[in-house]
């Protein structure tokens, strides 16, 4: 399930609704829903977005009957953050200490 929020900017959709989403929109996806953003070509200002996800998200190699590219979860994130730590030569045990 993700919860979206439209800050700023315009967006639509390429699968599913294609109706422009304004600013100050709430959008609820239920699980499971595959579509692809677009910032729209009228958007008066670049996009910002809040998501806030439940569970795992799946990118597909292509938006109709297409296979699994990447799969992102709250583990994957925290290895990427992980990552950026270890680059940036920061404490990486920083992390840990925020983790329950």
């Amino acid at each position: 399930m993700v919860l979206r929020y439209v800050v700023t900017g315009g967006i639509s959709s390429i699968i599913g609704s294609q109706s422009p989403v304004p600013p100050g929109t709430f959008i609820f996806e239920p699980a499971g829903e595959a579509h692809t953003l677009v910032i729209t070509d009228d958007s008066p200002e670049p996009a910002i977005i809040l998501f806030v996800v439940d569970g795992a998200l799946v990118y597909l190699d292509k938006p109709v009957n297409g296979t699994m590219a990447v799969f992102e979860d709250g583990f994957s994130a925290l290895e990427l953050c992980r990552k950026f730590f270890r680059d940036k030569g920061l404490d990486g045990g920083q992390l840990d200490l925020r983790i329950r």
